[in-house]
């Protein structure tokens, strides 16, 4: 997608971030609105809250803060000021930091070293959120580890933190476009991709989501300035995942069918 307005990094001084929220940063993401238009708005708060709802199944995913940002054309200074949300993503170490771990930098994923409850979490949440715009099995150009994630090491287990959601069904962006490997007919429409996992990591972790429904619930409807409309696009969307997972044997046998 050509985006008019692209995702930002911010870059802080240690003079000027002191006593303030952003202390001790030093390189954050920003994710922007991709275009003018109100729906782009929405589509960033529709993916802040995907981190957020993970936020809710652990501990280990990344923080996320959400701003109202006031842009100013430098080069016209006269023009009015545009007024949008956006949010900021705490960084791979951060993240790493917060678990006394590190990031791992490797492009193959060893399945044995796997958290099996954070990988069954992770699994089940992308299909919860309609997301397949991931992959554990390849990374993409520079990308470590995988295709929008990362690993993370933890007293030598390695716990996969997803991220990147603005492709998912819950956000239902207007530029978002399966793969077509997938074969499937638009973004809404979930597939499951998570690995074979031995155990009962995968159900589990589908009981842990379930029980999280009244949390989870409530991101969508804290989210600010929503409209109605997209409001009930996501508690809908959400909704229709819960609905399946009433008939949990069901759900997994579709898990185990689909898996990699």
């Amino acid at each position: 997608v050509s985006c008019k307005f692209p995702p930002l990094r911010l870059d802080f001084s240690a003079s000027d971030s002191a006593a303030t929220p952003f202390e001790g940063q030093r390189r954050l993401k920003l994710v922007t609105h991709c275009k003018k238009s109100a729906r782009y708005e929405q589509n960033v708060l529709e993916e802040y809250a995907a981190y957020r709802i993970f936020n809710v199944l652990s501990d280990v995913s990344f923080r996320v803060r959400l701003l109202r940002v006031q842009y100013v054309d430098s080069d016209k200074p006269d023009r009015e000021a545009v007024r949008r949300y956006a949010f900021l993503i705490e960084s791979k170490k951060a993240l790493a930091e917060r678990h006394d771990g590190s990031v791992l930098k490797t492009r193959r994923v060893t399945k044995n070293y796997l958290d099996e409850m954070q990988a069954g979490l992770a699994f089940v949440f992308q299909y919860l959120i309609g997301n397949t715009d991931w992959s554990l099995v390849r990374a993409i150009g520079s990308e470590l580890c995988c295709h929008n994630g990362v690993l993370v090491d933890v007293s030598g287990r390695h716990f996969y933190v997803p991220y990147d959601f603005d492709r998912s069904g819950i956000v239902n962006a207007g530029y978002a476009k399966p793969d077509p490997s997938l074969r499937i007919r638009k973004v809404t429409v979930r597939r499951y991709r998570g690995y074979c996992m031995a155990g009962n990591s995968v159900s589990n972790a589908l009981r842990a989501v379930n029980g999280r429904r009244t949390e989870i619930d409530g991101v969508i409807t804290a989210l600010e300035d929503t409209t109605d409309v997209d409001l009930q696009h996501a508690s809908a969307y959400l909704g229709s995942f819960f609905e399946a997972a009433s008939d949990e044997a069901r759900l997994l046998h579709e898990f185990d069918r689909r898996c990699l």
